[in-house]
């Protein structure tokens, strides 16, 4: 057997259907793993206690109002009370009085969110731009960044190490306008305020924290339960879980140049880390986020002081696969002290979360060709801006691909139409050398110098296109700016997620078209049966796998695959003329 080309072969495959293997790796959204069964409320694990203790039992006591849980509710939520209960004399600071909840609300352009008083905390953010909806048992709705079940408290409610309050205990408002609000809340000398105030064109809330009676240490929560529709969304049908993009919901922290993505794990539901620059949930295209200070944006937002970073320390812990929470643990606050902290809660657009000055746009995991997803999503945003439709940005967006890769593909594509071309002799060859295989392979790389043909040449266009797919999916599947984009309106409607529909018209599409692509490609004449076969097995059976994978990825990267392979077929073809006409043309002036 020709070993070399069967190298050549054998590499071109491994190309195409490698990513079976290390697939988990680089597209782990694209191979998920089944659920176990969820524990109930009463079956989960009691949360473990930090190591300040900074309202740990104070958290599992929260929320037990809000949900209208009863005094015999079994648990650790009830054994967390019992234990607050037994320390409250001791901390020489009871319970705040309990009060009526009441709700404002507060609206800028992007967003409405309401305020509660129980926890002082935010008990809804509802985003307004028409692209953010999420489908519902009861319908379509607007996205509201805030879902917290069971015994959680509302995001940005606080606790305290020297106290056992919970989480939401009773605010009372002392003071409001339009875009803010302050909470108070007294007892046993102690005084905790909370300011909450809406920035008029963002997606953030700033939080002020003042005490005063005592030197309180605040840690403030980030809670989240996974949403209910995307829990089990299982699409029925042949395809199953290949008709839909899985979601993650997922604890981040990020700690000097470290950024923790903190997934589920039985055997070690907590994770803290050091020095945090920012803490939050991660929703693969939203952002939930709390750090110290005033974004950079705004006046004396840079200025933070080092040792406030230094002193705060982020807490990750699951209570299960679908509860989990991030807190941000800050220094100790001296009486008539205050802190003030930002939290964002938007999409994740990269130019936006750069305005913040946290590194906030470290929560979009590019993966190993990040430096590509930047670019590529430069020139993406550059066409968008242009045309106004994310569909016709990633058309030009291929055409600028191909015409920058054009040179070598060009090279790569002539070496093919000469390995065509030169066939006949290959086949000669075998027939005079077919029973020396040594002088057989001397005598075809000859032939191939003097035609200066390459059999490897015909791997480079997938060589060079496959580390801009892999960018391309990480950045489909990590920033905001292609969720529910449309391309054509009742065909694909949001391209980042796979093509609606049992018969995928876009995959099926980028399958003939690969298949036209190998049918084009030289079929050797020489070669035992074996490579023969190989050759074949690539030429049919590939195009339909691959057209198989497509159907789970989103409708975005299928779309530039399908297109580019439009543009290698006229290249092709284009070749294919041009020599054709020197071989005609050479041919006359010979004769």
């Amino acid at each position: 057997m020709d070993r070399r080309l069967f190298t050549t072969i054998v590499l071109c495959m491994a190309i195409l259907v490698g990513w079976q293997v290390i697939g988990p790796k680089l597209f782990p959204d694209a191979f998920p793993k089944p659920r176990p069964v969820e524990p109930t409320a009463e079956g989960s694990k009691e949360p473990q206690v930090s190591k300040d203790g900074a309202g740990t039992k104070a958290t599992a006591d929260a929320g037990k109002r809000r949900t209208g849980e009863t005094s015999d509710t079994t648990g650790p939520a009830t054994e967390a009370t019992a234990a607050s209960a037994a320390a409250e004399g001791a901390s020489g600071a009871p319970r705040p009085p309990a009060r009526p909840e009441r709700e404002i609300v507060l609206e800028n352009e992007v967003v409405r969110v309401t305020l509660s008083s129980r926890g002082a905390a935010v008990k809804s953010w509802v985003l307004k731009d028409p692209r953010f909806w999420v489908e519902t048992a009861s319908g379509r709705r607007q996205l509201d960044l805030v879902n917290v079940e069971g015994a959680q408290p509302y995001p940005l409610s606080t606790t305290f190490a020297e106290l056992e309050w919970p989480a939401d205990t009773d605010y009372e408002v002392v003071a409001q306008d339009a875009h803010s609000v302050r909470f108070a809340t007294e007892q046993g000398g102690v005084r905790v305020e909370k300011t909450l105030r809406l920035d008029p064109t963002h997606y953030h809330v700033a939080l002020e924290i003042a005490v005063a009676g005592r030197t309180l240490t605040p840690a403030v929560h980030l809670p989240r339960a996974v949403r209910e529709e995307r829990r089990a969304k299982k699409k029925k049908g042949f395809f199953g879980r290949m008709g839909r993009v899985p979601d993650l919901t997922r604890p981040i922290c990020a700690a000097g140049d470290d950024v923790e993505f903190f997934g589920f794990d039985e055997e070690e539901p907590s994770f803290s880390l050091e020095g945090a620059r920012f803490t939050g949930i991660d929703e693969r295209y939203f952002l939930v986020a709390l750090f110290q200070g005033a974004p950079v944006f705004e006046e004396g937002g840079s200025e933070l002081p080092a040792e406030a970073t230094a002193q705060a320390r982020c807490l990750l812990r699951y209570e299960t696969r679908e509860r989990m929470e991030s807190r941000l643990v800050l220094g100790p606050l001296a009486p008539g002290e205050h802190r003030r902290l930002t939290a964002f809660m938007g999409p994740k657009f990269s130019y936006l979360l750069g305005e913040y000055g946290r590194g906030l746009e470290d929560s979009i995991d590019y993966g190993w060709f990040g430096v590509i997803s930047v670019v590529l999503l430069f020139i993406l945003n550059l066409f968008q801006g242009l045309v106004g439709n994310w569909g016709a940005a990633i058309l030009l967006l291929t055409v600028t691909v191909k015409g920058l890769l054009f040179p070598l593909t060009t090279w790569s594509m002539r070496s093919m139409e000469n390995m065509r071309r030169i066939q006949p002799k290959m086949t000669a060859l075998k027939e005079k050398y077919g029973s020396d295989p040594q002088r057989f392979q001397q005598e075809m790389w000859k032939v191939y110098k003097e035609e200066g043909v390459s059999p490897f040449g015909g791997c480079l266009p997938m060589l060079l296109q496959f580390p801009i797919w892999v960018a391309l999916y990480r950045l489909i599947l990590s920033t905001a700016e292609l969720y529910h984009a449309p391309f054509i309106a009742g065909w694909i409607d949001d391209l980042a997620a796979p093509e609606p529909g049992a018969v995928k018209i876009l995959p099926i599409l980028m399958g003939i078209t690969m298949f036209v692509m190998q049918w084009m490609q030289p079929t050797p004449t020489t070669g035992d049966d074996t490579q023969m076969r190989l050759q074949k097995v690539m030429k049919y059976f590939m195009p339909p796998f691959f057209a198989f994978i497509m159907y789970g990825l989103p409708s975005g990267l299928t779309l530039y695959i399908f297109c580019n392979n439009l543009l290698s077929i006229g290249q092709q073809l284009w070749i294919r003329r041009r020599l054709s006409a020197r071989s005609e043309a050479a041919a006359a002036a010979t004769s």
